[in-house]
């Protein structure tokens, strides 16, 4: 199954009931998530009413046939190597940092809350 597919699992709902049961989440005025289901199940947890944005998606990592061991040593010691129909970690972090302050520059003022789909950073909730 497609990474993009993969359902929340039955823990994750869990965990995002309990977490968006604090008050720290009852004044979130904007949820963004990546188009990933289980980001997108996430988000309904916290609101009904939410926006997906493509580019808080997991880093493209290209050919899966070429990710062997040596790949995953080169892409750690170089953040901009690359398979060339993939992302660098240099890449991934540019397109999430631009959508990211693209739409805190569009924000006056509350919360927002972003779930993109890595292992790297799940939840990230900002005030503005």
């Amino acid at each position: 199954m497609p990474t993009a597919l993969l359902p929340l699992s039955e823990r994750g709902i869990l965990r995002a009931q309990e977490l968006f049961a604090l008050d720290i989440f009852r004044s979130v005025n904007a949820v963004y998530s990546s188009p990933y289901q289980r980001a997108f199940s996430t988000a309904e947890k916290l609101c009904v009413c939410f926006s997906t944005d493509y580019r808080l998606r997991e880093r493209e990592l290209g050919n899966p046939q070429t990710l062997d061991a040596d790949f995953w040593e080169q892409q750690y010691e170089n953040h901009d190597y690359k398979n060339s129909d993939g992302e660098s970690l240099n890449d991934t972090r540019k397109r999430m940092t631009l959508a990211v302050g693209e739409i805190l520059s569009a924000m006056r003022d509350g919360e927002i809350v972003f779930l993109p789909d890595n292992t790297n950073s799940s939840l990230i909730c900002i005030k503005v």
